[in-house]
């Protein structure tokens, strides 16, 4: 069952991806998405969204920010048992790493 916030993670989510050509004043949509799943509970995609900010943060310069994200992905991913969600940070740690 869907609850009230994670529709409005998924909208937020939506919009992000529909602005996000407009420059990083729309990443607010995807904080918010991440911030709606963790309140409803939703691990999954809460760690999901963790790993699409962490590139966009990446991508923005912030690599504090973005290795916060990924790390809290990874314990989520590892508490669940999500071998997808373990993959796709394993991925992301290789690109994050310093040079």
């Amino acid at each position: 069952r869907w609850t009230q916030a994670s529709v409005h993670a998924l909208i937020n989510e939506a919009r992000y991806y529909l602005e996000s050509s407009a420059g990083p004043e729309a990443t607010r949509f995807l904080l918010l998405a991440r911030q709606l799943w963790t309140s409803a509970g939703m691990d999954y995609h809460a760690a999901r969204v963790r790993l699409d900010l962490a590139r966009v943060l990446f991508s923005a310069g912030d690599e504090p920010g973005a290795q916060v994200e990924l790390h809290a992905a990874v314990r989520t991913a590892s508490r669940i048992g999500s071998r997808r969600l373990r993959e796709q940070a394993s991925a992301l740690e290789r690109v994050l790493q310093p040079a």
